[in-house]
């Protein structure tokens, strides 16, 4: 779901900032906490990420988030299966 959604153009703007992601997915949590992945597809945009993160000083964060704690995903989630 991540190498679907993510941007190919950041805002111009963007510099110097820590970037915060929650999330309830241990497995994902844990693979942008290291920039791991067994998946090619994700590896690529890792990379891609990474770079552009690097050239304007953007740091990403991410914090698991238990998904019975997690009000805004869950409810995404049900709105999706709907």
């Amino acid at each position: 779901m991540l190498a679907s959604r993510t941007p190919t153009k950041l805002n111009p703007k963007l510099r110097n900032i820590a970037l915060r992601v929650e999330t309830d997915s241990m497995v994902c949590n844990q693979a942008l906490g290291t920039y791991k992945t067994r998946s090619p597809l994700l590896l690529l945009k890792f990379k891609e990420i990474a770079t552009k993160c690097l050239t304007k000083n953007i740091q990403i964060v991410s914090k698991h988030i238990p998904g019975e704690l997690n009000d805004i995903a869950d409810a995404i989630s049900r709105a999706r299966r709907q």
